[in-house]
C-alpha cells in the first residue's frame, strides 16, 4: 500500500472515530443527555415522594372522617372550630385580648 493511501485510510478512520465520539458524548442519546435525564428523574422521584406522603396523610384523614363510630364527627367539629371559628349554639364565645406590657420610661 502506498504512503498516500495509508495516510488517506488513517485520516478516514480518524474522522469516523471522531464522528462516533461526537455522537457518544453530545448526540441525542449521548452521555450528557443521559446525565441530564438521570438528574431530572431524581428530582421527579423526590417530588413524587413528597406528594405520596401528602396523599397518605389525606387518605388517613378521610378514613377518620368517614368513621361511623362518631369520631369522624368530632374530627369535623374540631376542624370547623380551628379553621373557621365555629361556636355551638349552646356555647358562649369569649375573646380575651392579649395582655399589654406596660412600657416604662427610661430616664
Amino acid at each position: 500500500m502506498s504512503k498516500p493511501a495509508t495516510y488517506s485510510l488513517g485520516l478516514l478512520l480518524a474522522l469516523v472515530l471522531t464522528a462516533l465520539q461526537i455522537q457518544l458524548w453530545w448526540g441525542e442519546s449521548g452521555w450528557f443527555q443521559m446525565r441530564h435525564t438521570s438528574q431530572q428523574t431524581r428530582l421527579q422521584k423526590a417530588s413524587n415522594h413528597k406528594i405520596e406522603e401528602r396523599n397518605n396523610r389525606l387518605g388517613a384523614e378521610i378514613v377518620v372522617l368517614q368513621d361511623p363510630g362518631g369520631a369522624g364527627l368530632d374530627t369535623v367539629e374540631g376542624l370547623a372550630r380551628q379553621e373557621m371559628g365555629m361556636v355551638r349554639a349552646d356555647e358562649t364565645f369569649l375573646l380575651l385580648p392579649a395582655p399589654r406590657l406596660a412600657h416604662r420610661r427610661l430616664e
